[in-house]
């Protein structure tokens, strides 16, 4: 997903609600929030094994993403916002697109009216 942005959108899915990280108010309510370190993530896949065969289903949003709030608050600069939310919606479709590619066998594609569903069903004698 990383490729699929500019250096100044990354950081600002990195540093705001975009990457479904809790907030500063809701950790001091919360500290215990479950939190993602997407540049540990990032690192981790690129150094994984190859994936076996498995059933594999991806989940994915089929509607870009609404930056109006993000806006609103003043966390995405409305000049860029518009390209962002393509920039970030295309990402992410590339980037499950390419885990699903990386399941090895024979795999079906469908869409619903608010996800994407890549299954991989795999075969095995």
């Amino acid at each position: 997903m990383r490729n699929g942005l500019t250096d100044e959108e990354w950081h600002l899915y990195l540093t705001t609600p975009l990457s479904s990280n809790p907030s500063e108010e809701d950790l001091a309510i919360y500290p215990d929030l479950e939190q993602m370190d997407h540049q540990r993530n990032l690192k981790q896949v690129l150094a994984a094994a190859p994936l076996k065969p498995m059933p594999f289903i991806v989940l994915s949003a089929d509607e870009p993403y609404d930056f109006t709030p993000f806006v609103e608050s003043g966390e995405v600069p409305a000049d860029i916002a518009e390209q962002f939310a393509k920039n970030l919606f295309r990402a992410v479709l590339e980037a499950r697109a390419d885990l699903v590619s990386q399941v090895p066998g024979p795999g079906t594609s469908r869409t619903r009216t608010a996800a994407i569903t890549y299954t991989k069903r795999i075969l095995s004698s």
